[in-house]
């Protein structure tokens, strides 16, 4: 987990980024308010 922030002075107009990494075999998540789900198993390939 990193975060990189751009200097107020070199560049202004930029946001910071939050930069996340993780190694998983399987994922799961859920949007709340839409009320939908997904999921991603690392054995699958497109």
């Amino acid at each position: 987990h990193s975060i990189r922030a751009p200097h107020l002075l070199d560049a202004p107009d930029k946001e910071p980024e939050e930069m996340i990494s993780v190694v998983y075999e399987t994922v799961t998540w859920k949007h709340h308010t839409a009320g939908t789900s997904g999921y991603s198993i690392w054995s699958d390939t497109i």
